[in-house]
Parts: structure tokens; sequence; C-alpha cells
């Protein structure tokens, strides 16, 4: 996608970073385009803040190379990032003149930030150390929208929010994208990020083990899925032995949770439940989630059996 005369993206090509002895990232190609919000994902120790340094520059790879478009680049650390010394406000404020921005234009730029990250009610006249732990997640948020980058960083930004700022932050980062931004959002927390992302990139042990839509990454990994089953009362026995290969089983009084294959069809289970003298009075068929996906990764990959082969190819994804 094309902004202001130029295309927006981060290209990595052969990207391989270490701290002395350690290796963080190993033999990265990736290209990412503008128009989506990219799930950076993958657990404690994997390379995504790594990643996220790499592209804002804050670090040179050992070997490789990282190519950003000629773009301001927005970067949201993990850590938190604020000018103590000045007021919450002003800390918002140099994110708008970084942009280029003065006077009343630099005023009305801080003040949509503000509303955007909902801190019209937090004391910003005040020095920083006055917020909540939160709003001062949100503070950095909002000096990184008031810069109006075309590339946007985001390093665990839901770390201290609520569901509501979650929410709103969801929202925002949406219609940025629809005007044609890049995000990469870094996170271990699948479930904050599920309604945001468009597409996942998986790193494990500082290798991509997958990339491209979250669709995709839900079906190729999350080969399970979750039944909650209601039965009446009665003298009805059902134990995992009773069940086909790959289901599980927990039962709790009258409630019923299986896990099966996903999409597996509910005819035998019924007809086993029936066989058993078990009254269904109400079945719940959960969606798979990116939480199941990587449930799913991570057990294979203690099997020493993952399944990163079949997704290699997704990791070459350039649109």
């Amino acid at each position: 996608m094309e902004r202001n005369g130029f295309d927006i993206d981060i290209d990595m090509h052969g990207v391989t970073m270490r701290y002395g002895d350690k290796t963080a990232l190993t033999d990265i190609t990736v290209n990412l385009k503008a128009g989506r919000i990219v799930g950076l994902l993958g657990e404690n120790g994997a390379g995504k803040s790594t990643f996220i340094h790499l592209v804002a520059g804050v670090l040179a790879p050992s070997q490789g190379d990282v190519s950003v478009s000629d773009a301001r680049v927005g970067w949201c650390s993990q850590r938190l990032m604020i000018d103590w010394f000045v007021s919450g406000r002003a800390n918002i404020w140099m994110g708008a003149c970084m942009a280029g921005l003065k006077g009343r234009q630099a005023q009305e730029r801080t003040d949509w930030a503000i509303d955007t990250v909902g801190l019209n009610d937090a004391p910003l006249d005040k020095t920083p150390e006055l917020l909540s732990g939160g709003q001062q997640q949100r503070l950095m948020i909002a000096r990184v929208l008031a810069m109006d980058a075309s590339i946007l960083l985001l390093d665990e930004p839901t770390v201290g929010l609520d569901v509501t700022s979650i929410d709103r932050l969801g929202r925002v980062l949406a219609a940025k994208r629809d005007e044609g931004k890049l995000i990469v959002i870094s996170s271990h927390d699948f479930a904050a990020v599920e309604d945001i992302v468009d597409d996942v990139l998986l790193l494990d042990n500082g290798s991509i083990m997958f990339y491209g839509a979250k669709d995709e990454f839900i079906r190729h990994f999350a080969q399970e899925e979750q039944l909650d089953i209601t039965i009446a009362p009665g003298p009805g026995h059902i134990d995992e032995s009773m069940l086909p290969d790959r289901y599980r089983l927990t039962v709790d009084g009258t409630h019923l949770s299986v896990r099966q294959p996903t999409g597996s069809p509910l005819g035998p289970l019924f007809e086993i439940l029936e066989r058993e003298g078990m009254v269904i009075e109400d079945i719940a068929r959960k969606g798979v989630t990116l939480r199941d996906a990587m449930r799913t990764f991570n057990a294979h990959k203690h099997e020493h059996d993952t399944p990163a082969e079949s997704a290699a190819g997704p990791a070459e994804k350039t649109a």
C-alpha cells in the first residue's frame, strides 16, 4: 500500500541477532506490508522484543538486513519509556511535535490522542508518577498515536490495561489499519489480541514458525475444539475410555467438557451418551481461539513433534 509516494513495509532478510553467545533470532526472512495488524506471538524469550527493537532501529542485526520503508515509525516499548520530569500532557504533546506539528495543530493532536485512549479524566497536568500503571501504559500509546506514524510497533501494549481499555485500543488500531498503517503488536496475552490482529507471526526460540492470516493459523494449529454438555440428572455414567481416540473428557456432576478433533461430527458422541442412558439438556460448541492454537503448538513442541514444518510456507508471505 502506498502513502505519500512510498510503499510502507518492513522487510527482513536472513536476520540473525546475537547477544554474546546467546542467539535471540535465527535467519529471519519476512515481509510485512501496510493495511494489516500483525500479531507477533510467542512465549517469553521467543524473540518478540528483539524483533521489535530491530525494526525500531534500536538494535542492528548481527547478520542479515532489516529494511523499513521511509516512513515515520512509532514505537511503544514493553518497558515504560516516559519523561518523568514533565507533565503527562507534555509527554503526549512531544509525540505531536515529532510529527512536525506546531502550535494549535500540536495541541489539537494532543487532545485527540488523550481522548482516543480515554485519559480525559487523568491528572495529565501533573508528572506521570501520579498516574496508575494502566494510565501510564495508555500515556505511551497516546504519544505514539500523536506521532501519526505510518508504522506502529507496540510491544505488549495490553499489559496493565483493563478490558474496556483493550477494547478501545482495538477500535483505534482498526481505524489506523483502515487508513493504511502497518501495525505490529507483540504479545503473549493471546486472549487480549484475539479480536485485534489480522495476521499472526509466531516466533519460537528465535525462529519463525508461522506467518499468515489469523484464521489460517487457527485452522492449522487448533486441532481440538471443546464441547460443553449439560445432561439431565440420572444414573447414566461415562468416562473417557468410552469415547473415540483423541477425545478427552472432564466430568463435573451433570456437566461434561469434551475436547474432540476440530470439526468432528457430533453424531457418534450423541450415540454414546444415549447408549449410556444420558439425556442432553444443553450443548455449546466453543469456537477455537488463538489460545487453543498456541496450546496445541506448545503440546507438539514439548513432544518434539512440532507441526512447524507444514507451516513453514506462510513465513514467506509477502502480502
